[in-house]
């Protein structure tokens, strides 16, 4: 297994592979977190063109409430 994994990650031991596997997560994490926002951002903007558009016609805003919600899971 050792072998395998030299195989897949062949740098040096020691303090040089550790901070290239903080520099490796570190860039995954922010990659995800802006993938994230961007997702989270664009289903706000969705929900507040549905709310602005329902109007003040009360009747229409539930159901726009709804579907967003339902999308969201």
């Amino acid at each position: 297994m050792i072998y395998g994994l030299r195989q897949l990650w062949p740098v040096a031991e020691g303090l040089v592979s550790l901070f290239i596997a903080y520099v490796v997560t570190a860039a995954l994490s922010y990659l995800v977190a802006r993938a994230t926002w961007h997702l989270v951002e664009r289903r706000a903007q969705d929900l507040a063109h549905r709310l602005t558009s329902a109007g003040s016609d009360r009747s229409t805003l539930q159901p726009a409430i709804t579907a967003t919600a339902a999308g969201m899971r």
